[in-house]
């Protein structure tokens, strides 16, 4: 069952596999048309109306969008999920209030949401999800929209909209520095954890898969967290998740000196905040502020902030510089995909 808190958004102070291809673009617009009750009537307003025409708008991009941002004026509050534990894009402090660079990034784009909708009342409600349920809350309605670490693949834009690219990081393998894995092979016969409903799973199982059987023991486990547990209790030889995941986990723990992450990317991971797919219109307003964040240099400022000093809550420095795949998305912030991708 999701946490539900209400906070304001106040303003700031100050894999190549199954991955988009360079020049794909992250977003479409949904279509199609089911059956319809043509000899249907319905009251719109005060008219009789065809049925088929309510139909029609209803099923139109741009209606449907409106429709979102409708309820959003009208309620005062727009819903956003995030995945705890995901430090340090989005994470609880003591108090059980989000933090992080998604919950930093998310809440600039509802200040620009706030003033493009003239509504200086807009509040965030922000719902604690998990790695599984964090797609379907957005499908089913439950919230507007999922700001966290999720990665944009294929197999999701097929039921989500992204956003363009707000972070964009590579998969690698974290282990005890006796073993020193360097790729999937050193994972043969090894006890390997990934957290279920995550692209690094279903990496591992396509690489049993291409193997013929179930050479690297693959331990799911529930989140981020538990995987860095059974690493640092020994149960388990390695852990497979995002690059700049297992940095934040391996910084807090006074054993850090004894694990190493492989030096090679085994995918790209680019996150995006999720949406419905006929949210076109919000999209584009996101989508239109992530990339004058970028340009103006507030990305940058931000980036340091969460990877480059310590980060609150942890009393911890990442030291994670930006990689140059994410440094060529900023020259030129856009809904496709650097060429480096």
């Amino acid at each position: 069952m999701a946490m539900v808190t209400d906070l304001e958004a106040d303003p700031p102070a100050i894999d190549r596999r199954s991955r988009a291809p360079a020049g794909v673009r992250l977003s479409w617009l949904s279509g199609g048309l089911g059956r319809l009750g043509l000899g249907m009537w319905a009251i719109w307003g005060s008219m009789w109306v065809p049925a088929w025409v309510l139909v029609l708008s209803s099923l139109w991009p741009g209606q449907v969008a409106a429709g979102t941002l409708e309820t959003i004026r009208s309620t005062g509050v727009i819903r956003v999920a995030y995945r705890d534990g995901s430090i340090p894009f989005a994470y609880d402090d003591e108090a059980g209030r989000p933090l992080g660079f998604s919950i930093d990034l998310c809440t600039r784009l509802v200040n620009n949401l706030r003033e493009q909708l003239k509504l200086p009342t807009l509040r965030i409600q922000w719902s604690r999800v998990s790695a599984q349920d964090r797609l379907q809350v957005v499908s089913s309605g439950k919230v507007d929209m999922e700001c966290g670490s999720t990665t944009n693949t294929a197999a999701r834009r097929e039921q989500h909209a992204f956003t363009m690219p707000t972070f964009i990081a590579g998969m690698k393998i974290m282990s005890h520095r006796s073993l020193a894995a360097g790729g999937l092979d050193d994972l043969v016969g090894r006890r390997v954890a990934a957290s279920n409903a995550t692209t690094a799973l279903q990496l591992l199982n396509q690489a049993n898969q291409a193997r013929g059987g179930n050479s690297i023991r693959v331990i799911e486990v529930k989140g981020h967290r538990e995987a860095w547990k059974m690493l640092e209790s020994g149960e388990v030889d390695a852990w497979l998740t995002d690059d700049v995941l297992m940095t934040a986990y391996r910084a807090t723990s006074p054993q850090a000196g004894s694990f190493v992450l492989s030096r090679r990317f085994l995918s790209i991971e680019p996150y995006g905040f999720v949406l419905r797919k006929e949210d076109a219109e919000l999209l584009a307003i996101f989508n239109r502020e992530i990339a004058r964040l970028m340009r103006s240099g507030d990305y940058r400022r931000l980036y340091e902030t969460w990877f480059t000093q310590p980060i609150p809550g942890q009393n911890v420095n990442l030291n994670h510089p930006m990689n140059e795949i994410l440094r060529a998305h900023l020259q030129l912030p856009s809904e496709t995909l650097p060429v480096l991708f």
